[in-house]
């Protein structure tokens, strides 16, 4: 009996041709042609093998060469196409990456003209994937992780001595600006490069690693973490704090911070003040709030983990002992997947502690 295989198997076919060679030697000349025979079984058995393996890598060579040289549209394309698609809204998704909403629109619409089909249902407020958007989204989601992951790896491989951090200017100033010493301290060998700014940076663009800010919700297309809830109450100078409890609320100028243009009416309704009469001065910043207490333009709504420097030095001082829970919290935001990885992850484990040990930044 013949066994023609390969691999492992290829033993077998040669423990077979033992045995039968001495079966044919015992008949002479059969023998010879027997021991031929198998020779060219065992020489056509390793051929096909061989063409079989060939084949199949052949194949596989092929199909690379049919993806990688098939014509993509633009990746900005994609970009839209999957913000739209994970917030379900051209709005949402145009906030998302900082882009107008019809530029979002036209370039979705340029994605479905080049493969001709439509990835979306249009709503008047919301829209909704198509079954060919639905099987997109699955690729282009998977597409986009792995780029992310890959770029982190890069931007640890190029710098991992250096940790950039944009943090909002009330908290940088409060917190973060004095305890840079602390942070390198407690890890050699990382230098923290610290940018107090207001405005939302975008992190690809603007090549930080972290960054607090400050929101009414959880930012979106990011990781984020709520690290410090806001407790507020009003803080001012004691020179102003002085005529507010001589001559009440209609005799100073309120702070209203855009951010939260209904804290004061929350602070009013828990404090069970008529908070009506009086000025209001808008602030576009709770940093712009905070420096204008400071200068005695008025009272501000401020978070108290912010104020306490200023109240422990006696430049400010918080007139009513009334407090309200915020609707603002300072988040720790970070790109997808880097939160627990690296030295972002040792900035976040820092930043918690420090936040935990104290009742208030100080």
């Amino acid at each position: 009996m013949w066994f023609v295989s390969s691999g492992a198997s290829g033993s077998r076919v040669r423990q077979a041709s033992s045995r039968s060679t001495r079966a044919w030697s015992a008949k002479g000349t059969r023998g010879r042609r027997g021991v031929s025979v198998m020779a060219r079984w065992c020489r056509l058995a390793r051929r096909t093998t061989n063409e079989t393996a060939a084949s199949k890598v052949n194949s596989v060579h092929s199909k690379a060469a049919m993806v990688t040289t098939h014509p993509l549209p633009p990746l900005e394309q994609f970009r839209a196409f999957e913000a739209a698609a994970r917030l379900g809204s051209f709005q949402a998704a145009a906030r998302s990456i900082h882009l107008t909403p019809s530029a979002i629109s036209h370039r979705i619409r340029a994605l479905e003209t080049f493969y001709g089909v439509a990835l979306f249902v249009r709503g008047h407020r919301r829209v909704e994937l198509t079954e060919a958007g639905q099987a997109l989204q699955a690729s282009v989601a998977l597409a986009f992780l792995e780029l992310q992951r890959g770029a982190a790896a890069l931007r640890q491989a190029r710098d991992p001595s250096i940790l950039k951090v944009t943090a909002a200017p009330a908290f940088a100033n409060a917190f973060l600006t004095r305890r840079i010493q602390a942070f390198e301290s407690a890890n050699p060998g990382l230098e923290l490069q610290l940018e107090a700014s207001a405005t939302v940076v975008d992190l690809e663009a603007s090549g930080a690693d972290v960054a607090v800010r400050l929101s009414a919700g959880r930012p979106a297309d990011v990781d984020a973490e709520r690290i410090l809830p806001l407790v507020a109450g009003p803080v001012c100078t004691p020179a102003l704090a002085t005529v507010l409890r001589r001559e009440g609320w209609p005799g100073v100028t309120r702070l209203r911070l855009r951010l939260d243009p209904k804290g004061w009416d929350a602070w009013f309704a828990r404090a069970g003040v008529d908070g009506a009469p009086g000025r209001e001065l808008w602030c576009d910043s709770l940093n712009d709030a905070m420096q204008a207490a400071l200068e005695g333009a008025g009272v501000a709504l401020a978070p108290l983990a912010l104020a306490t420097p200023h109240l422990r030095t006696g430049r400010l001082e918080a007139p009513c002992a009334e407090t309200v829970r915020s609707k603002l919290s300072y988040w720790l935001v970070s790109r997808h997947g880097e939160a627990r990885t690296g030295k972002v992850a040792r900035f976040r484990r820092w930043l918690k502690a420090e936040l935990a040990e104290a009742e208030a930044p100080a």
